[in-house]
């Protein structure tokens, strides 16, 4: 305190001091001078008076700042002694921290610092493993595409048959399998495995390779899927599970030899459509020791087998499933168009994709067995006349047969001149009063109605006269097109 008083005051007192000093001075000598001089004792002492007066006044002037400037260091020092008093005891209110709030300060922001690394290495580990599981999911969606393009199919001189998968960006892993065996059998599978993403993916192709390994070394159905069962269940790490339904088809016989592991059971389309009554049968990479059963059931000419997975069932709208009941309605409308098991697959998908909004995860294959004939021609021009007299042999006394034949013989010309094929199968079937004419050839790919199908004259107008319908596709390096002529057409 006293030091801080000095500071303040001590300087101004000293500069008064001295001016007094020197008008002190100053009145001395002036005093002394005049009276030497003998000037009268009166007037001297009025040259003094005001020096005596300034002098005073410095005085006064003095003891004034000292007394202002002692208070107010006394103000300050209070101040000061209150603020350094509640620093040191930390007591509410103080406007400065104590050293002990501002070590729980520290700590405080220090566990915040630890909390927000901890959230940072959380949330990039997070996108880590989410940049993991979309490089797992990439991985796994090539993985099904390689084994089961999303469209297979295989077409004899006595059936058709088509199967059609998609995933969705889950990568569910379903598949489905179709191969010759030679040139009576084909076989058949579909199946689905309970899980998805790589790992699911990788079992699904495993199930596959099994499945086509054991199938070719002559067994059959049930000791195909015993052996695929017991070699899963031999190394299943991972605990996956698939079911599969598997078949045999015998063209010459309508016989179709079968067995289920679990999965849901076939359709029969045509006349007596329903579900075929297959044993259930325990699904894939449980138990060791399950039994398969191989059944046996007829289908007859003018009937076809649909296979499918859960999306053509549980597929749902975010309300209600697609459900049995509505995948039979549409496989009934869709099978009766005689347009073969490509346009029954893709017109499957198309209902599921209206109805959901988006295509579920599906996997679905459709065995059709023609009720008509079929007969192969060499692509030449001359071979027209025998294609004529085969489909006028054919249709007997039908009152169609004029436009029919002229439409026919029209593709048959256009593939010949444009397609440059070597050979052209011609099936025809009849169904509900329809006529269905198959061309399939091993030519470039040539859709003979877009070249005229607006013209006044030709194939296009001879179609349209016989209000049929045309579906053309390509597949596996034929070209199929299809037409149909309805009941009741135009002559």
């Amino acid at each position: 305190m006293k030091k801080t008083e000095k500071f303040l005051f001590i300087p101004v007192l000293i500069l008064l001091l001295t001016l007094s000093c020197a008008l002190l001075v100053f009145g001395l000598i002036r005093f002394f001078i005049l009276k030497n001089a003998g000037a009268e004792t009166l007037t001297v002492l009025w040259e003094i008076v005001p020096a005596l007066i300034v002098l005073l006044f410095c005085a006064a002037a003095t003891v004034y700042l000292h007394v202002r400037l002692k208070r107010s260091a006394a103000r300050l020092g209070a101040s000061v002694g209150k603020l350094t008093e509640r620093v040191a005891s930390g007591g509410e209110g103080a406007s400065v921290p104590s050293v002990g709030s501002l070590a729980g300060l520290a700590d405080s922001l220090s566990r915040e610092e630890e909390k927000l690394k901890a959230a940072f290495a959380e949330a990039g580990a997070l996108a880590d493993r989410r940049a993991t599981e979309r490089e797992q999911a990439a991985a796994a969606l090539r993985i099904c595409r390689l084994q089961t393009p999303e469209e297979i199919g295989s077409d004899g001189l006595r059936y058709g048959v088509c199967g059609r998968t998609h995933y969705s960006p889950a990568v569910g892993a379903n598949f489905a399998e179709t191969f010759p065996l030679d040139g009576r059998r084909i076989f058949l599978a579909i199946g689905d495995v309970w899980g998805s993403g790589l790992g699911a993916a990788l079992f699904s192709s495993r199930v596959k390779t099994l499945l086509r390994e054991n199938i070719l070394m002559g067994r059959n159905t049930a000791e195909t899927l015993s052996a695929v069962n017991r070699a899963l269940c031999a190394e299943n790490g991972e605990g996956y599970t698939a079911t599969l339904f598997c078949a045999v088809f015998h063209c010459d016989s309508g016989a179709l030899r079968c067995a289920n592991a679990g999965h849901y059971p076939p359709i029969l389309t045509g006349d007596t459509a329903g579900y075929l009554p297959v044993q259930a049968g325990a699904p894939l990479g449980i138990f060791a020791d399950a039994q398969y059963t191989e059944e046996v059931f007829s289908v007859l000419p003018e009937q076809g087998i649909f296979l499918y997975t859960d999306g053509a069932v549980n597929g749902s709208d975010g309300t209600e499933r697609f459900g049995y009941e509505r995948l039979a309605a549409v496989l009934k409308a869709l099978s009766g168009s005689a347009l073969g098991a490509d346009a029954v697959t893709e017109g499957m998908v198309a209902a599921l994709t209206e109805f959901c909004g988006e295509t579920p995860d599906v996997s679905e294959l459709m065995l059709v067995f023609p009720g008509g004939t079929q007969r192969l021609f060499r692509a030449k021009l001359p071979e027209a006349e025998g294609m004529r007299g085969f489909l006028s042999e054919w249709l007997g006394s039908d009152p169609r047969k004029s436009n029919i034949l002229s439409v026919c013989t029209q593709i048959f010309q256009g593939i010949v001149e444009h397609a440059g094929a070597r050979a052209i199968r011609i099936g025809c079937e009849r169904g509900d009063g329809h006529i269905a004419v198959r061309f399939t050839d091993d030519g470039e790919p040539f859709n003979p109605l877009k070249a005229d199908e607006n013209a006044e004259h030709g194939l296009g107008a001879d179609l349209r006269k016989l209000g049929g319908e045309i579906f053309y596709r390509t597949k596996q390096d034929l070209s199929v097109l299809t037409v149909r002529f309805p009941a009741g057409g135009a002559v």
